[in-house]
């Protein structure tokens, strides 16, 4: 009750302050603040921001984002192989929003230990019907140009919003990918 009666008092606070305060995280602020199951945590980014849909150089890289002295609302950290840290973060993309990592080395005045760590369920499921997977864990999310087909295995790393957070591998580019999926969609 109290988050929410916070997230009313900066909704209204931002709905009063001038345009050009409008900095680019304060939608993503707003979002987060009224999601009770994610904490909302800022940073900076020193450089721009080169990413990954995954936790790993093996995933596809989606683009560069965002510029030096741009700000993030980051969600979570998780570590590839080599215990190399990259950081889940969640941004606008043309008029939806998309999930993506980038290495923590790009975020400033960030505790590492201030970010909740990934869970991973690592559950194999397959998909009950075609589907164009998500960049995140909702509609307001854009979808990935492609078609995953029913039958497709995939891993369940992890569930928000009705959706589950899925790898799989593709052999014809020879990576894995990370994508979101409905829950309803997968046995």
């Amino acid at each position: 009750m109290t988050r929410r009666i916070g997230a009313l008092i900066v909704l209204l606070a931002m709905t009063l302050l001038p345009a050009a305060a409008g900095a680019y995280w304060d939608y993503e602020l707003q979002l987060a603040l009224m999601d009770d199951e994610l904490p909302v945590i800022v940073g900076t980014l020193n450089q721009r921001m080169a990413t990954r849909t995954g936790p790993a150089t093996e995933y596809p890289e989606p683009g560069t984002f965002l510029a030096k002295g741009d700000s993030v609302r980051i969600i979570s950290v998780a570590f590839d192989e080599n215990d190399v840290p990259w950081v889940q973060v969640d941004l606008r993309a043309g008029s939806k929003h998309m999930r993506v990592y980038t290495g923590f080395k790009r975020i400033a005045d960030v505790e590492l230990d201030s970010i909740p760590r990934e869970f991973s369920y690592g559950i194999e499921c397959r998909l009950t019907q075609d589907y164009e997977p998500m960049c995140g864990p909702g509609t307001n999310y854009s979808a990935y140009s492609y078609t995953l087909r029913k039958g497709r295995a995939v891993i369940v790393q992890d569930y928000e919003n009705g959706y589950a957070m899925c790898d799989f591998y593709s052999k014809s580019d020879d990576r894995w990918n990370r994508v979101w999926i409905p829950e309803w969609a997968l046995d």
